[in-house]
């Protein structure tokens, strides 16, 4: 699920309730929206906002794709 500027944990659940979590997947993808006229999809190097990833895992599993360098990967 792409996470765009103003999302809220519960508008991304239901995004992902509505469509790409039906069939038995184990965990939701977080991933930073191109803005600003970049391409569409992931690939942006935005880092998601962290806050908003962990209110979305409080109430599901997610894997974190948006943003991740080796400087903040631990955090």
């Amino acid at each position: 699920q792409h996470a765009r500027p103003g999302d809220s944990a519960e508008a991304l659940l239901t995004a992902a309730e509505s469509g790409c979590c039906k069939g038995g997947a184990v965990a939701l993808l977080l991933d930073a929206a191109a803005v600003d006229g970049q391409r569409s999809g992931g690939g942006s190097g935005r880092t998601v906002d962290w806050q908003l990833a962990a209110d979305v895992q409080r109430q599901v599993p997610i894997m974190l794709a948006g943003g991740l360098s080796p400087n903040n990967v631990a955090q």
